[in-house]
């Protein structure tokens, strides 16, 4: 297993194998989104390698949180991630499948947390390595089973986030309410004020009133072209 190592702003060490799905711009987006809370508990449904779990407990250091990875490979490099980083107590990634009913609480957790694959079935190219596949094509169960499943594992109140696709943003809209899981905050993220959104930010609410609140456009870049002044925020620049 050959890793190669990137600091992150926080100053915490992340390895990553290249076969497996990298630490992207829609994680780090969709970190800084999710509504965390210190008394909750933060499930992450796909762990990855473990750069989602970072970037959350870099926001919450004690913060209470479970990752759950299909490929073991994977998993144990996130598990090295936390370890390495000093967060092998009150954070923990299992191996298996998360829409096993047996691996996760009922009604256990206050967050669930997901950067699913995009695209359906089928659909478009797919990369020949399993693990990069893996991350880019959604299972048997496709999005409709990944909003059931986050609702099964919520408590009553409890937020389900994710980041997606806006052009499947009528196709998540109907499943999540499917799920009785209400769409609350939405916020797009664009290059700039004239282009069209490329991802979707949104977090949804389990026994919720309908009522969305849609925040202002993630812009990318400032009108000179370079990286505008909330994404270096997120990225954490004013520590460095």
């Amino acid at each position: 297993m050959a890793l190669n190592a990137e600091r992150l702003p926080s100053g915490h060490i992340l390895w990553q194998d290249d076969r497996f799905h990298k630490l992207g711009l829609d994680s780090v987006l969709l970190a800084d989104f999710a509504p965390l809370k210190k008394n909750g508990r933060t499930l992450e449904l796909g762990a990855g390698q473990g750069a989602l779990a970072l970037l959350l407990l870099r926001r919450l250091p004690n913060l209470d949180y479970t990752g759950v990875e299909l490929l073991p490979e994977a998993a144990e490099i996130a598990r090295h991630n936390l370890s390495e980083n000093g967060f092998s107590s009150g954070a923990r990634v299992l191996t298996g499948d998360f829409m096993e009913e047996s691996l996760l609480p009922k009604g256990g957790f206050t967050l669930v947390l997901s950067n699913p694959p995009y695209f359906p079935k089928g659909g478009g190219k797919m990369p020949a390595d399993p693990g990069r596949r893996a991350a880019r094509c959604e299972g048997a169960e496709g999005l409709a089973g990944l909003c059931r499943r986050a609702a099964a594992l919520l408590a009553f109140g409890g937020c389900f986030s994710l980041v997606y696709r806006p052009e499947r943003i009528a196709e998540l809209f109907w499943h999540l309410q499917a799920a009785s899981l209400a769409p609350k905050v939405v916020r797009t993220v664009q290059k700039d004020a004239a282009s069209a959104p490329s991802l979707l930010l949104m977090t949804a609410k389990k026994g919720a009133a309908p009522g969305v609140l849609w925040r202002p456009p993630l812009i990318l870049t400032d009108q000179k072209g370079g990286e505008s002044a909330e994404l270096g925020r997120i990225y954490g620049e004013e520590e460095s």
